[in-house]
């Protein structure tokens, strides 16, 4: 009963344009709401991008305020050390040329 074959060539191949017509219909009926769904994505995608560059814009705001908050702080802290050192030039300068002074006029 096993070893012959009763499917013949004519129902698969009936079978087979019965189910190809049948996934014709389903992808005809779906295609508006794929269409709709996949606008609506896009919507979703640009929408969540523009928030993205708005929120980032936004935070590099933040951060350039803190680094301008910070190099002021910075500079109020250096300033005073960078004059120290300037006054300790000026005072290595002028007692040099004080010793010199004093050596010409002793020489003279």
């Amino acid at each position: 009963m096993f070893s012959r074959n009763h499917v013949t060539q004519r129902p698969v191949r009936q079978a087979v344009k019965i189910t190809r017509s049948a996934l014709n219909h389903a992808l005809d009926v779906a295609e508006p709401r794929l269409e709709r769904a996949a606008g609506n994505l896009e919507d979703l995608s640009r929408d969540a991008l523009a928030s993205l560059r708005k929120r980032s814009l936004d935070k590099l705001d933040y951060v350039r305020a803190g680094v301008g908050i910070a190099e002021k702080r910075l500079r109020r802290r250096v300033t005073p050390l960078l004059s120290r050192r300037r006054l300790g030039k000026v005072a290595w300068i002028a007692a040099g040329l004080a010793i010199l002074a004093f050596g010409v006029y002793r020489s003279s």
